[in-house]
């Protein structure tokens, strides 16, 4: 599956045209890495394009709103949303 193949929501779409992530020069599956280890070449690819994104925080809260997710969004790992994810349902 690649970010391409998503089914993004309709509140998504207008935000996710300006994504570096859609960019056709970037291999989409480094945001679904086979693993979150800190060496994964592919996640940290994902995670330094994320870093400069236009909409990253539309991504990040995407990611939050429709957790579970898998990957990369918002410039977080999987593991680092689904904390964050916690956190803000301990805090409810």
């Amino acid at each position: 599956m690649t970010i391409r193949d998503l089914d993004f929501k309709v509140e998504a779409a207008e935000w996710t045209k300006d994504a570096n992530c859609t960019d056709p020069s970037i291999d989409p599956d480094w945001f679904f890495p086979d693993s979150e280890h800190p060496t994964n070449l592919e996640q940290r690819a994902a995670l330094s394009i994320c870093k400069n994104c236009p909409v990253q925080m539309n991504c990040l809260g995407y990611a939050i709103k429709h957790w579970p997710v898998f990957g990369v969004w918002g410039g977080m790992k999987n593991k680092d949303i689904k904390d964050l994810v916690r956190q803000i349902k301990e805090q409810k």
